[in-house]
């Protein structure tokens, strides 16, 4: 008997952990047919990433009931659980997905958010906003016998609870310093540094905010005086 069985989407999910993801990061979503299904050309799912939507495309899978579809996210991306546009969201764009025999599947997803879908099935958060608009500046640099310094710096625009670097160097030679630590507060002290290596006359210091999601800021910097 002649096999008129069109193979349909039974459920969509992804082979990435539940979590959060930065920019630059590759989701891959993989949508389960109900029989295997043979894949030509380049196939595409519309994803709900915020204000600017754009597709996962196809990249692995024909001749298996389970496709794998490949997603990068972009600046400016968001979503708190990450799931596809609509029932509609699977396109062909130019290709073609059939089973064995040639019946061309049913494109239909299950509705976003309900059983079955990927955000349902996984929870996947996106962060598409590197820190910015952030500043710092130096307060003051004490010096005292021990060639120790502290310096009270304010970052303004910084996400708080981030975490952060900062590099101090000198235009008189000698090793940088590096350190790290989190923001707390809008307003802070940095902890107590050693600058022994660093020659006498001007300090820069440089703070680059990482947040969460491990999404990296443009460096801030300002300058002082190195004192004895």
């Amino acid at each position: 008997a002649a096999d008129t069985i069109l193979p349909r989407v039974n459920s969509v999910s992804s082979s990435a952990s539940n979590g959060l993801y930065k920019i630059g990061d590759i989701l891959n979503i993989n949508p389960t047919f109900s029989e295997a299904v043979f894949v030509s050309g380049a196939p595409a799912i519309l994803m709900e990433t915020g204000t600017s939507d754009a597709s996962a495309t196809y990249s692995a899978g024909s001749g298996a009931s389970t496709l794998n579809f490949a997603y990068q996210i972009r600046s400016g991306d968001t979503a708190t659980d990450l799931d596809y546009n609509s029932v509609n969201a699977l396109s062909l764009n130019g290709g073609a997905v059939v089973d064995d025999v040639g019946n061309a599947a049913v494109l239909t997803l299950p509705v976003p958010g309900a059983v079955n879908s990927l955000g349902a099935n996984k929870s996947i958060q996106i962060d598409g906003f590197a820190p910015s608009g952030y500043s710092v500046a130096i307060d003051q640099v004490l010096i005292n016998e021990d060639n120790e310094t502290a310096f009270s710096y304010v970052l303004s625009g910084a996400e708080i609870g981030t975490t952060y670097q900062y590099q101090i160097t000198s235009s008189g030679g000698g090793s940088a310093v590096v350190g790290n630590g989190a923001v707390s507060t809008a307003t802070q002290n940095s902890p107590t540094i050693n600058v022994s290596s660093l020659a006498q006359g001007l300090l820069t210091l440089s703070v680059t905010l990482t947040d969460f999601a491990g999404n990296i800021g443009t460096a801030a910097t300002d300058t002082v005086t190195k004192q004895y």
